[in-house]
């Protein structure tokens, strides 16, 4: 065997026991970055994210979602994409692939798999075990159909606007129809009363809205439910 073929041979075998020594651990470095739910559950996304590489191998791994007595699994039917540099996994019900616009789930989730806490329910709240990898606790997950939690490297949580993002990288936010139909001046029933409520009440003045309707307008200006649901305008009070 002449000296070409040898290194041809050395670099395959190098290549092969480089990939064996990352198998064995090619997806403990997934971090559970957002969960998202809507309030009955059937728009539901959980989020992966990792900066390493080679932690494509999660085929037949889980994700357990627990919460007083109830445990719901979710397994992974294929491995990820092998680049996984930067990149993010999105495990989604297929109410949230339907939604328009949606980036594509790069897996379906059943509904209900994320566990809601109640006051009265379990003071330790619920989680979500990525089975070897990580694995996140909360005591309330917000379900305005805007707001997510998303957590930080050390299982910190925030509420915040919903980003999910798929391996491809494609992003958008769900924007919920309101659920606050007592917010008066709200013309676009987007929970908040602001410019664009303003626009609308120009463009329809004196065929759509009149005096009356600025009036109230006025009353509600800069009331945003989605921020602040407790504000009495909210509830109609």
């Amino acid at each position: 065997m002449n000296l070409f073929k040898s290194m041809k041979v050395y670099l395959c075998c190098l290549f092969v026991m480089c990939i064996s020594i990352n198998s064995a651990d090619g997806f403990q470095n997934w971090e559970i970055q957002e969960l998202y739910t809507n309030v009955d559950g059937s728009i539901q996304y959980v989020e992966l994210y990792t900066s390493f590489s080679v932690q494509a191998f999660i085929n037949g791994k889980s994700i357990n979602s627990s919460y007083e007595s109830g445990l719901n699994n979710f397994t992974f039917s294929g491995n990820a994409p092998f680049n996984t540099i930067n990149r993010h996994l999105l495990i989604a019900t297929q109410g949230f692939a339907d939604l328009d616009g949606a980036p594509v789930p790069d897996y379906i989730l059943a509904d209900d798999f994320l566990f809601i806490p109640t006051e009265s329910g379990d003071p330790n709240g619920a989680s979500v075990d990525f089975l070897g990898a990580d694995m996140v606790s909360y005591l309330e997950i917000p379900v305005d159909g805007f707001n997510s939690l998303h957590f930080d490297i050390a299982g910190n949580s925030t509420e915040s606007v919903n980003t999910p993002t798929n391996y491809n990288g494609d992003t958008f936010t769900i924007i919920p129809a309101c659920l606050f139909t007592a917010l008066a001046g709200d013309f676009n029933n987007d929970c908040m009363v602001d410019i664009l409520d303003y626009e609308l009440l120009v463009d329809g003045w004196l065929g759509t809205y009149y005096m009356d309707d600025f009036g109230i307008l006025s009353n509600s200006w800069l009331v945003d439910c989605l921020a602040t649901p407790e504000d009495p305008l909210c509830l109609g009070m």
